[in-house]
Order: structure tokens, then sequence, then C-alpha cells
């Protein structure tokens, strides 16, 4: 399994659309690392979680055929993961000789909405529309998708919709990515689901949106401890696979941290840092 991180920072991206602060203003300085786009991560090449707005950057910088993506998971209808007006140009004559010509989407009720409201704005043709399948995600169920088992678990993320994270199982190889980001915390149910169902995973991407700021049990997003709690969880419970890797992603500008200075706070744990791009091969 391959797993590319092409996005790494939460909705404003940093340095942020419009902002000044002096984080940002380092981070543009900088460069390499310090630029982070919008969070989206693909496996292999035929599986994609979350379609923000710099799906066509990512395209650009990792030389993608998006085409060949036959499964989008989708967290959660935000802007930043879920941007549907782009599906009116996947067929006809926007896009010739796809390697592939269906794409199933697993999503929540909200999503579909997005999707259906979208096409309200600007009219997808039916011979592209027909190719687009949306299936419910519901958590605690395991389903197969392509040449994947996936899970759905509850995110503590908004009021208005039930937000998704994903673990992602290649049935040939075993190998196995959980995606958890969009998150305040893991709930008990999701520890108690993968152990009775021997979930084990090999790559971890964690929300660390909050990194050093405090927050309590009823925040939307992860910081750096709770990361490291996570991590000890899962560890604990044996739900990690001989030489797991973990890291964070899905940073704020607001946390005032450059990649180096959280690779720093982190590296006694033994987790790592993602950014944009970043490839991890199990």
């Amino acid at each position: 399994m391959k797993v590319t991180v092409l996005g790494s920072a939460a909705a404003e991206g940093i340095p942020a659309l419009f902002c000044n602060c002096d984080n940002c203003k380092k981070a543009a300085a900088r460069g390499g690392k310090d630029i982070r786009t919008r969070a989206q991560v693909l496996v292999n090449e035929d599986l994609l979680i979350d379609w923000p707005a710099d799906t066509y950057m990512h395209k650009l910088l990792n030389n993608l055929d998006l085409s060949k993506v036959e499964t989008l998971l989708v967290t959660h209808s935000h802007s930043d993961h879920f941007r549907p007006l782009d599906f009116g140009i996947r067929g006809a004559v926007y896009a010739h000789a796809m390697s592939n010509e269906t794409l199933n989407v697993y999503c929540n009720a909200a999503v579909k909405r997005a999707y259906d409201v979208s096409g309200d704005i600007e009219k997808i043709a039916p011979a592209i529309g027909d190719k687009i399948v949306f299936h419910t995600a519901e958590p605690l169920k395991l389903f197969n998708a392509g040449k994947y088992e996936i899970c759905a678990f509850r995110a503590q993320h908004m009021a208005s919709e039930q937000a998704l994270y994903y673990y992602i199982r290649e049935r040939d190889t075993g190998k196995a990515l959980l995606q958890v980001f969009d998150t305040g915390k893991v709930y008990p149910e999701t520890y108690a689901f993968m152990e009775k169902n021997n979930l084990k995973a090999d790559v971890v991407l964690l929300d660390c949106t909050m990194l050093k700021h405090e927050i309590d049990d009823n925040s939307t997003h992860m910081n750096l401890k709770a990361c490291i709690g996570v991590t000890q969880n899962l560890k604990e419970k044996k739900l990690l696979g001989e030489g797991a890797r973990v890291f964070v992603t899905h940073f704020s500008h607001n946390g005032n941290m450059l990649h180096e200075e959280i690779e720093s706070y982190l590296a006694p744990y033994g987790i790592g840092v993602a950014y944009d791009s970043m490839k991890v091969e199990v």
C-alpha cells in the first residue's frame, strides 16, 4: 500500500488565503514543507479521501491521473473537504481517454445534498452524472469498495451532520490506513470495533489542527497532546501493525508552529509530521 498525503492543512491553507500573520509570513519565506494545501489523501492510485478545492493543484504537483480513482471517501461537506462543482467536468468533452469511467463516492447524506445543490448551480451532463455513483457510508459497518475493505467511524466535528473518518485495508496484502482528521476525539466505540474485528493499522494520520492550543471534551479538532494520547491508545490496544507509522496532519496556521518545530515536539513519541506530497509505502 502506498499512501500519499496530497495536502496537510486545515481549511485556510498555510500560508492562509487572506492572512498576513507572522506564522504565515514565516511559512511563505521558508517554503518547502511549511507550504500546506487543503487536506487530501491518495491510497495507491485508485482511492482518494476527500476532494478539496486544491485537488487540481495536487494533480499537477504529483503528476496524477485522477481518472484512475475508482473510490472517493468523503469525510464531510465542509468546503475544504468537498468541492462538488469539479465533478461537472469529469467526462464528456471535458475529459478524454479516461482510465476509469465510473467513480464510486462513499459519504454521509449531507455530502450527497451538497453534490445535488452544485448541480443546480452548474448542471451536470447525464453522460457525466450517470458515472458518479453515491453510496451511504454507515459508521461501524465494514464494506468492500474496489480492492479495499473499509469502515467509517463517527467523528466529533459538527452538529449539522455526522462527519466521518475512515479505515482502509487492502484485501490482498492486509495493509491498512487509519485516517483520523476533522474530529475532536476518537470515541471508545472506534477502538472497540477495531479490536473486535482485528482492524490493525500500518499507517495512521491524525488530526492535529490545534497543535499546542488547549482543547476540551467538546472540541471539534485535536491537538498535539490528544494525538499522543490516541497513539498510546492504539499501541496499548495492539491496533498497530508491526512497524506501523503514525503521523500528525491537518494543521491550522493559528497553531503558530513550523514543520521543524512540530517534529521536535513529537520526536520523543515516535510520531512523524506529514507534509504535502509525502509518500509512505508499507
